[in-house]
């Protein structure tokens, strides 16, 4: 049994996708991005406010925010990415 399967492999069988060369018995994790920090992230808001009644105002707000892929650790372990995800929220106010 090699240090990989030792330290990486042993829990799921597959030889780990950082390493070079299958004689290494490290991952090459250099020039890879932080932790913790998406690639991307983008925010649209659009918001529309108008009078409903005499001294009854509203406004209408859409958001969408887009997180692109993130490495959970700071080890950039290719098993610890969460996929990237998109929110959208809607909002409806009223002030009498």
């Amino acid at each position: 049994m090699d240090t990989v399967e030792v330290n990486f492999a042993w829990h799921t069988g597959i030889d780990d996708p950082g390493r070079q060369n299958a004689t290494d018995q490290f991952c090459d994790r250099s020039g890879d991005r932080p932790g913790g920090e998406p690639e991307h992230y983008a925010v649209i808001s659009v918001k529309k406010d108008f009078e409903t009644a005499d001294g009854v105002y509203s406004c209408v707000q859409g958001d969408f925010s887009h997180t692109s892929d993130i490495i959970l650790d700071g080890s950039n372990d290719p098993f610890a990415i969460q996929d990237g995800y998109n929110v959208v929220i809607l909002r409806f106010f009223i002030n009498f």
